[in-house]
C-alpha cells in the first residue's frame, strides 16, 4: 500500500497558453508522424479540439515557444468549464490548451499505480478541489489537489477494482445506446388517417396566473402548483389551497387536461394531468371541448404529438416560447378513438422501458462517481 500526498506519486502538467482554435487551424498536421491530439476542458474524447502539428509555435511574452507535448497514459483534468471532470487518455502524443491539466504517474511508481484505478476512485476528490468566484465561475485548484493525502492499495487490488468499474461502464454505455435508439423510435411522428384539426378546434386553450416563489413560501400547503419546470412532471411548489383560491379559482384545474410549458429551456413539453392542481402563468392548459370529450384520448395526444408541438416552438432573442395563439393553430390528424388508445398503449410501454433504463443508468452513475 502507498500512502502520501498526490504530488508524491503524480506529475501534473499544465496546458498551453495561446493554443487557440485559430492556431490549431493554421497548424494542421503535415503527416501522421507529426500529428498531436489536442484536449481541452470538455473531457470528452468526441469533443476534443482535433489535432495540431507538433512543430506549431506559440507566442509567449513576445517569444515563440514549442508545444508542451505529453505521451502515453494520462488523465485530463478540466481546469475551467466542467472543472474537476476527468478523462483517461492513452495517446502516442497529445497536448492541452490552457483549460486543462494532465495527471501522469511518476516513473518510480508506474508498476505500482493503475491510472484507471485513479480515474474511477478520484472523480469526487477532484470535485473537492473546485472553487467558485463571486460570479459562480468554477476553477479546479491544482495546488489544493496536489496537497491532498491519499492511500493506494496494492496493484492487484487496484486492477480488481478497475475490472469491476469497467464492467459497469460497459453496461452503462450499452444502456445509453439503447436509450438513444428508444428516443429515436419515440420521436417518429406516427402517420395516421383521420380528419385534420387545429388544436383550438378540439381544446379550450388557456394559461394560468402568476404566483411568486416567495408568496408560496409564505403560504405553504399540499396543493400542487404546475410551472414551466419539467422535473417532477412540472409540479414545482405545494401551496395552501385556500390561499390559491383567493388569487383565482379558475386557475385551479379540477378536470383531466394537458399542460405544456410556454417558455423556458424545455418549451413545448406536455404533461397529462388527472388530478387537481394550480397552473401558473408559464403553464399552458388544454381541456377538451365538451363535444370532443369522447373523441380525443389525451394520453395519445401527449405522446404522439410531442414532436409536432415542438415544431411550433419559436425563439426570439434567444428565448424559446410557445404561447396560446401558437398552440391554438397547431394542426394534427385525429384518428379513431380506438386507434388513439392502441397507439398510446404502445407509447406507454416504450415510456416505461425508457424509465427503467434511466433508473438503471442513474444507479450506475452513483457507483461510478462515489468516494473510494
Amino acid at each position: 500500500m502507498l500512502n502520501g500526498k498526490i504530488q508524491d506519486f503524480f506529475e501534473i502538467g499544465s496546458g498551453n497558453s495561446g493554443l487557440t482554435e485559430k492556431i490549431i487551424y493554421l497548424n494542421q498536421p503535415k503527416s501522421k508522424k507529426t500529428t498531436v491530439k489536442v484536449f481541452s476542458a470538455s473531457t470528452k474524447e468526441s469533443t476534443s479540439m482535433a489535432c495540431v502539428d507538433e512543430r506549431a509555435l506559440l507566442n509567449k511574452g513576445n517569444k515563440l515557444v514549442k508545444l508542451k507535448i505529453y505521451k502515453g497514459e494520462g488523465i485530463i483534468i478540466s481546469r475551467k468549464g466542467k472543472a474537476g471532470n476527468l478523462l483517461y487518455v492513452d495517446e502516442e502524443k497529445y497536448t492541452l490548451n490552457d483549460d486543462a491539466y494532465t495527471l501522469r504517474v511518476k516513473s518510480k511508481y508506474v508498476k505500482d499505480i493503475s491510472l484507471k484505478y485513479v480515474l474511477y476512485t478520484m472523480r469526487k476528490w477532484t470535485e473537492l478541489c473546485v472553487i467558485s468566484d463571486k460570479g459562480g465561475n468554477r476553477t479546479f485548484n491544482k495546488t489544493l489537489f496536489e496537497k491532498m493525502e491519499m492511500d493506494l492499495p496494492g496493484i492487484d487490488q487496484q486492477e480488481q477494482v478497475v475490472e469491476e468499474y469497467e464492467k459497469l461502464e460497459k453496461i452503462y454505455f450499452y444502456l445509453q445506446q439503447k436509450k438513444k435508439e428508444l428516443h429515436k423510435t419515440m420521436s417518429k411522428i406516427v402517420k395516421v388517417n383521420g380528419e385534420i384539426y387545429k388544436v383550438k378546434d378540439i381544446f379550450d386553450v388557456s394559461a394560468g396566473k402568476r404566483i411568486k416563489e416567495e408568496e408560496v413560501y409564505l403560504h405553504k400547503g399540499n396543493f400542487p402548483c404546475a410551472t414551466a419546470q419539467t422535473s417532477n412532471n412540472g409540479i414545482t411548489w405545494y401551496a395552501d389551497k385556500s390561499w390559491l383560491e383567493t388569487i383565482g379559482k379558475k386557475h385551479i384545474i379540477t378536470v383531466p387536461c394537458i399542460t405544456w410549458t410556454k417558455d423556458g429551456a424545455k418549451t413545448g413539453t406536455m404533461f397529462y394531468r388527472d388530478y387537481p392542481f394550480y397552473a401558473n402563468d408559464h403553464c399552458g392548459i388544454l381541456i377538451p371541448k365538451r363535444e370532443f370529450e369522447d373523441a380525443i384520448y389525451m394520453k395519445w395526444f401527449v405522446f404522439s404529438q410531442k414532436y409536432n408541438i415542438l415544431q411550433a416552438v419559436t425563439a426570439r432573442t434567444g428565448q424559446t416560447m410557445l404561447y396560446k395563439e401558437q398552440m391554438k393553430n397547431v394542426t394534427f390528424q385525429l384518428p379513431s378513438y380506438k386507434k388513439q388508445v392502441e397507439i398510446a398503449k404502445e407509447y406507454e410501454r416504450l415510456d416505461e422501458i425508457n424509465t427503467e433504463i434511466k433508473t438503471a443508468m442513474e444507479k450506475i452513475e452513483k457507483v461510478l462517481h462515489r468516494f473510494p
